[in-house]
C-alpha cells in the first residue's frame, strides 16, 4: 500500500525582482506515482520532460473539475487545450 503514495511539500518562493512572495509545490515522483509518470512521459512523443506529463494531467483534471461544476464557462475558449507555462 506504501507504493501508492504520493509525496507533495509546500513552499513558498519570492520573486527576486518583485519581491512579492507566490506559493509553489514540489512533488516527488516515486513509487507507483512516479512509474505512471514515466510511461506516459515515454508513450507520448510530445512530452519532453515529467513537468509536461504532469502539467498536462493537472490542467486535464482542472478544466474536468470546472465544467463539472460549471464554473468559468467561455463558450468561445478552445477545448481542453491547456494554457501555456514555464517549466522551473
Amino acid at each position: 500500500m506504501a507504493d501508492h503514495k504520493v509525496t507533495f511539500m509546500q513552499n513558498e518562493y519570492t520573486n527576486d525582482t518583485t519581491g512579492e512572495k507566490a506559493p509553489g509545490v514540489t512533488v516527488i515522483l516515486n513509487g507507483k506515482f512516479g512509474e505512471v509518470i514515466s510511461q506516459l512521459l515515454e508513450a507520448n512523443p510530445n512530452f519532453t520532460s515529467n513537468i509536461q506529463v504532469i502539467q498536462e494531467a493537472l490542467f486535464r483534471g482542472l478544466n474536468s473539475m470546472l465544467k463539472e461544476k460549471n464554473i468559468g464557462a467561455d463558450p468561445d475558449a478552445p477545448g481542453d487545450e491547456a494554457p501555456e507555462t514555464e517549466e522551473a
